[in-house]
């Protein structure tokens, strides 16, 4: 399917389905996460700087990958960059509303 030649409401739906399953993807991988740490006595920070930052990479790395390939290189720089940048304003706000302590 190329993407390119659907209709631009027909993008924005399937847009906006993956960004969904992707939400409760990763709000099931999240628990199923603690769960592993409770039962093989991994420690959970140490599995979610491995484990989940491994997972929550890989949209980043298939972009930048996927981008490469078809010779739009500045995708994949703008995909990190503005994914970084969206990182800091979402610990910015969850700073600000849950405060310190």
């Amino acid at each position: 399917m190329n993407a390119a030649e659907l209709p631009l409401a027909l993008n924005a739906v399937l847009f906006a389905a993956a960004g969904t399953i992707v939400w409760f993807a990763g709000t099931r991988l999240a628990r199923y996460a603690d769960a592993f740490a409770e039962k093989t006595g991994i420690g959970r920070v140490a599995l979610g700087m491995i484990l989940l930052g491994s997972v929550t990479s890989l949209p980043e790395i298939t972009i930048a990958t996927t981008s490469t390939l078809q010779g739009t290189p500045l995708l994949s720089i703008t995909d990190v960059l503005g994914s970084a940048a969206l990182n800091v304003v979402i610990l910015a706000i969850a700073d600000a509303s849950f405060g310190r302590g």
